[in-house]
């Protein structure tokens, strides 16, 4: 693996870098302050088979990531695209991907 590929947008362990700080100014930082995600979270139902791909996102992402599609109105298409490559969005459902990460 080369240099580059080890490389990521922001610091796993840098969560409350200037960025995060940033971001709760944004609206989507205050809808983000505002919503209680991880409660909601809690009334998933629990996953009963571990068959599948490990899910990237928390439950709490995931429930973001729902909010977020009828937020942006987005196709499922383009809200990946924007997740991909928009901060702010990663920050909203809890994920940070590298450089070279996408969903």
């Amino acid at each position: 693996m080369t240099k580059l590929q080890n490389l990521s947008l922001f610091s796993k362990n840098d969560l409350y870098s200037d960025r995060y700080y940033l971001f709760l100014e944004t609206e989507l930082g205050k809808l983000y302050q505002a919503l209680p995600f991880e409660e909601l979270a809690k009334l998933f139902p629990k996953k009963r088979s571990r068959s599948g791909a490990k899910s990237r996102l928390s439950p709490a992402g995931m429930f973001s990531l729902m909010f977020l599609k009828a937020y942006t109105g987005l196709s499922d298409r383009k809200l990946m695209e924007n997740l991909n490559t928009n901060w702010a969005m990663q920050y909203f459902c809890n994920i940070q991907l590298g450089i070279n990460e996408m969903i």
